[in-house]
């Protein structure tokens, strides 16, 4: 029998004279539900996972060991909505929803239980041994099914196939806040697959929980119950026909509220042939958002700045540095679009510091500033752009505490927890809508590319936007406003730790 992820972490505890209460304390999170998360079945997620690992010194050998028990412990959640940032914005944590592992399978009206990897298995071998991948047709509607291991392996399906869609059909109840942004964190996390589309209805109705996969000629229809999925195939057209007429009767009831979502490349100086795309892909993400700010009051959650937190002369500074390097080579036409996104960087940062008819409010992390003080890099720091030197990160931290500390309608907060270790952005429009930042890095943990998605949802916006000014942020968050005494307690740590 297999070790399971406790009983490895027991070993590993015991070999350093360790406790449990000490690692739970350790990480944040009571002995209970560290036990919890670390039995079979469970989903332990990622921010614990990467905690542990450092608290308790893994080498690469136990490192890969550890993460070999959580893979054969689990199906993986690729999509991690268990991200922390549902936990930081409310005091009562909800519980994730899953389903259970054993599936029941009909064909021809015989019931066979098979596991949730293998449902997912044979959908993808059926694509795979198709004879016309190139031109084959993959439609997947969905219904709720808000699951924490069900939606990614429905939606990697969509992978690699060109004539794909995904229609997701969602209820986000206001009357709900911390149900609606749990669901809202399952749709985010799904906007990295370029095709998802998602509508909304106050209106569940009966096909609530339900899924229908069109995939050539084989139909894939799968309803939960009790916390069991139970799916049908069919190559006849009976189970699209059922699902067809269903959908009719719902569809005009519902909302498309995506409004954008593209992918949008990192720059490389020194890679000329995607210079002009990524300028100009670059150019149009922040258009969107230039507007969007100057607009709505707005709060942005992420692990550490981004460039429109920068003074113009220190992110200018990089900039000449490469437009002055004889290597690169830019062509007078990639160098006028630099100066347009200069611009646009430029006024974005105007507008956040200066504005007096819109509030802002950033969130960061102490991990991404820890980061930052010691890297010199930003969140999405741009390829063949050198890392800020030591004087220009200290100088950026001491000017976002004056803006903090002078504008009133700037504030800055730092948080003891991580929200997306790096991987994603979220600002909150009020009364317009939210806009998520996938944030791909490469293993030197430099930015390479990201997608995109803006989602028009004007009351929930506004619920979480009056959610975070009417609670008292500074009990229960660990949440702690930035004061230079802060900023430089932060900088002695690492430069011990360094």
């Amino acid at each position: 029998m297999s070790m399971t992820p406790r009983d490895f972490i027991k070993l590993k505890l015991k070999e350093r004279n360790l406790t449990f209460d000490f690692l739970s304390e350790k990480i944040n999170i009571n002995r209970t539900k560290l036990f919890r998360l670390l039995q079979p079945e469970a989903v332990l997620p990622l921010v614990y996972r990467d905690r542990i690992i450092n608290i308790l010194g893994f080498n690469i050998q136990e490192k890969e060991d550890f993460l070999s028990t959580l893979q054969s412990n689990v199906f993986v959640n690729q999509l991690e909505t268990e991200n922390p940032w549902l936990n930081f914005l409310f005091t009562d944590q909800i519980e994730e929803n899953s389903i259970k592992n054993s599936v029941t399978s009909y064909n021809k009206g015989i019931p066979t239980d098979i596991s949730l990897e293998d449902f997912t298995n044979n959908i993808t071998n059926t694509i795979r041994q198709s004879q016309n991948i190139e031109t084959l047709r993959l439609r997947i509607y969905v219904c709720g099914c808000f699951y924490v291991n069900l939606l990614t392996p429905l939606f990697n399906i969509v992978a690699n196939i060109k004539d794909s869609k995904i229609r997701h059909f969602i209820n986000l109840p206001i009357n709900d806040l911390n149900c609606a942004i749990y669901r809202l964190n399952h749709i985010m996390q799904a906007t990295k697959y370029i095709k998802y589309r998602a509508y909304q209805s106050d209106f569940e109705g009966t096909l609530w929980d339900t899924f229908l996969i069109e995939c050539g000629n084989t139909y894939y229809y799968g309803d939960i119950r009790l916390g069991k999925l139970h799916f049908y195939s069919s190559s006849s057209t009976n189970l699209f026909t059922f699902w067809k007429n269903k959908y009719d009767s719902f569809w005009p009831q519902y909302k498309e509220i995506i409004i954008e979502n593209k992918e949008m490349l990192g720059i490389n100086f020194y890679d000329q042939s995607s210079l002009h795309k990524s300028l100009r892909s670059i150019l149009e993400c922040s258009q969107i958002f230039w507007n969007l700010e100057g607009n709505y009051q707005h709060m942005i959650f992420k692990s550490n700045m981004c460039y429109d937190a920068v003074p113009r002369n220190f992110y200018y500074s990089l900039l000449d540095s490469v437009l002055n390097d004889e290597i690169t080579n830019i062509s007078d036409d990639n160098k006028v679009l630099i100066g347009e996104l200069l611009n646009i960087v430029d006024l974005r940062n105007r507008h956040k510091v200066y504005s007096k008819d819109n509030n802002s409010i950033d969130f960061y992390t102490i991990y991404g500033i820890k980061s930052f003080i010691k890297t010199g890099k930003l969140s999405d720091h741009l390829p063949g752009l050198k890392e800020f030197d030591y004087n220009a990160r200290i100088h950026i931290l001491k000017s976002l505490i004056n803006t903090n500390q002078q504008e009133q309608n700037f504030h800055m907060y730092i948080s003891e927890r991580e929200f997306f270790d790096n991987k994603y952005a979220i600002c909150c429009f009020n009364g317009y809508g939210f806009a998520v930042e996938h944030l791909i890095h490469n293993e030197d943990n430099q930015f390479t590319s990201t997608s995109y998605c803006v989602i028009e949802l004007k009351d929930l916006s506004t619920s979480l936007w009056e959610h975070m000014n009417n609670s008292n942020l500074l009990e229960g968050t660990g949440l702690v406003e930035v004061t230079e005494e802060i900023l430089s307690s932060l900088i002695v740590d690492e430069e011990l730790n360094s």
